[in-house]
């Protein structure tokens, strides 16, 4: 029988909202179910906080223990600017560095970590492949989202580049992340793991069931309900939403009656967002929830019938995405490379060319007005999520930490 693995997770975490701080609470909290011990090393200045299961260590807020932290980075100065010359011009980079390899040194010496996983192609990773290398620990990293896209600049391409020569193992969500990445950096290190969600005990009679209660709970009992939960921004799509809903209801004067468009999120584009709809005439149909706990979340996803994300990045693996698979919504998704990987076109949704307004208001009208069978694809895109439950995903992960423990012992 295995050991307990003693991991140290570099990372977002919450209450900070987006797609890493998620991956990395998951995957902290499911591997801890798997009987391991986990710490976190949240990159931002703060308070240490020791939860019940895992103990969560921060970048120090106080100048005296940022110095402190920094001087002891100091010492290593000579072996990252040996790794990466160019950081030494680059004070912005060079200071959160130095505090890392501080606080990094510092958190493997107490936990007496076997494996460091860190996230994104970073600085951070960086550095933290580095300490790890330093104190003979395996590094583990997760590429996310921009980090398979092409650099912005030779920095950029350098630190992406050293991140992967460091690490023992880069995991990548998609087949086409793992070739595009692969071009990119020359890399060979690269393990193919998708994105992954905690799931609970659902059937398809309970999953029915909670989505009717759900529908009621929120009022919307005999409607059918078309939800975006995300970032308030523009290169989410969220504006074309709007375009789309006051197509329909000018298309279809009975729209308001038989279905209703529901936001949530935050984001820089609020403001805007809520006088659109104003503005065109649409709050009988389209509803700005602003932000919402996990509770409501939940019982928007089991009231949904459609999931819309109608992105314009180009994205890695959207967690959202599998969330809302999961509890039965059928997404209508823009098109970005890998997403054939998540769903396929026609099966358990629709994958949609970029702003293509008309097919969109056309697969809504298609699906409201009874020509698509929604309950057959709700069903395959739940049967579908499976696949990405953290009980099968993770342990996929901790396969590939003790691969690579196995490897150095060799």
């Amino acid at each position: 029988m295995r050991k307990s693995l003693k991991i140290l997770i570099v990372g977002d975490f919450l209450p900070d909202v987006g797609g890493v701080s998620y991956y990395v609470f998951n995957l902290a909290f499911s591997l801890v179910r798997f009987g391991h011990k986990v710490t976190i090393f949240h990159t931002r200045t703060g308070l240490d906080r020791n939860f019940r299961i895992f103990y969560i260590y921060r970048l120090p807020h106080s100048l005296i223990h940022k110095l402190k932290c920094a001087l002891k980075g100091l010492i290593h100065i000579l072996g990252l600017t040996g790794i990466l010359p160019l950081i030494i011009t680059k004070p912005k980079l060079l200071l959160p560095a130095l505090l890392y390899i501080g606080k990094l040194s510092e958190i493997i010496e107490k936990t007496k970590a076997h494996i460091v996983h860190s996230n994104h192609l970073s600085i951070r990773s960086l550095v933290a492949c580095y300490v790890a290398k330093k104190k003979g620990v395996p590094c583990i990293i997760t590429a996310h989202g921009y980090d398979t896209e092409y650099p912005s600049n030779k920095l950029e391409y350098l630190i992406r580049r050293k991140c992967i020569d460091m690490a023992d193992k880069v995991i990548v969500p998609t087949s086409w992340k793992a070739h595009r990445i692969t071009k990119l950096y020359n890399a060979k290190n690269i393990v193919v793991i998708p994105n992954f969600i905690p799931c609970h005990q659902l059937d398809e009679s309970r999953l029915f069931y909670l989505k009717t209660s759900s529908k009621k709970s929120l009022g919307y009992a005999n409607k059918f309900i078309i939800t975006f939960i995300g970032r308030i921004i523009k290169e989410k799509g969220v504006f074309d939403i709007i375009k789309v809903a006051r197509n329909l209801k000018m298309r279809n004067s009975n729209a308001s009656s038989k279905a209703i468009f529901i936001i949530a999120g935050t984001g820089p584009a609020e403001q805007e967002l809520i006088e659109l709809i104003k503005n065109s005439e649409l709050p009988s149909l389209v509803l700005y929830f602003g932000k919402i706990n996990e509770a409501l979340k939940l019982k928007l996803l089991l009231a949904s019938d459609v999931f819309l994300l109608p992105t314009y990045w180009s994205e890695a693996f959207p967690i959202a995405l599998i969330e809302a698979m999961y509890h039965g919504v059928v997404p209508i998704v823009y098109y970005f490379p890998g997403i054939q990987e998540i769903l396929r076109h026609g099966e358990e949704g629709f994958i949609l060319s970029r702003g293509d307004l008309q097919d969109l208001l056309s697969i809504i009208e298609n699906v409201l007005f009874g020509k698509v069978s929604i309950r057959n694809m709700q069903l395959k895109a739940f049967h579908r999520s499976k696949r990405y439950c953290a009980e099968y995903v993770v342990s996929n992960i901790v396969n590939v930490y003790w691969k690579t423990l196995y490897g150095r012992r060799s």
